[in-house]
């Protein structure tokens, strides 16, 4: 576990929390952006931009917007365009993942049923050369997962809140 003081940061455009999250996917396996609004989702995209040519496989996105189980994100994970994902037919994605080099991308974690975060948790365990960097509200609660939480607006157990803040240093582990 990493420990450290907490640091609030400033950052109109959101550079900080960039820099401090591609930083993040380059050392951890999975990585997670947590709180309200569209903010993390908006981050993990623009570090999906960035990491791109990291990952000899490519980098996957994927939007959840409503529940996925399983099935469902296996079919969206499949349908990225451009993407040698999933061929038909695959019967054990994992399997299949586990042999790439690659960064899915997951906006909207939280819409993941239980059955998907046990999906998650098997393919971090057998797949060395997949990462995976998610915004949701809450944490996914993966176990070794780096998280990055965010927030809009004043907080009142810190009294310099005014603005979008992150516990960018450190993140925990």
């Amino acid at each position: 576990m990493t420990h450290g003081r907490l640091h609030t940061v400033r950052v109109p455009d959101g550079a900080g929390e960039l820099a401090g999250l591609l930083v993040a996917v380059r050392r951890a396996r999975v990585v997670e952006v947590t709180g309200p609004g569209e903010s993390g989702r908006r981050l993990v995209r623009a570090a999906a931009e960035r990491l791109a040519s990291n990952f000899l496989d490519g980098v996957a996105v994927v939007e959840l917007e409503h529940p996925h189980g399983p099935a469902e994100l296996w079919a969206a994970l499949g349908s990225v365009e451009g993407m040698p994902f999933l061929p038909f037919g695959t019967g054990d994605p994992i399997r299949w993942l586990a042999g790439q080099d690659v960064l899915l991308v997951l906006g909207g974690s939280d819409h993941l049923s239980i059955e998907a975060r046990i999906w998650l948790r098997r393919l971090r365990g057998r797949g060395p050369g997949v990462r995976l960097l998610m915004a949701g509200r809450h944490s996914l609660g993966l176990g070794d997962a780096e998280t990055l939480p965010m927030w809009r607006g004043p907080r009142r157990d810190h009294p310099e809140a005014d603005t979008c803040h992150s516990m960018a240093a450190p993140f925990s582990r």
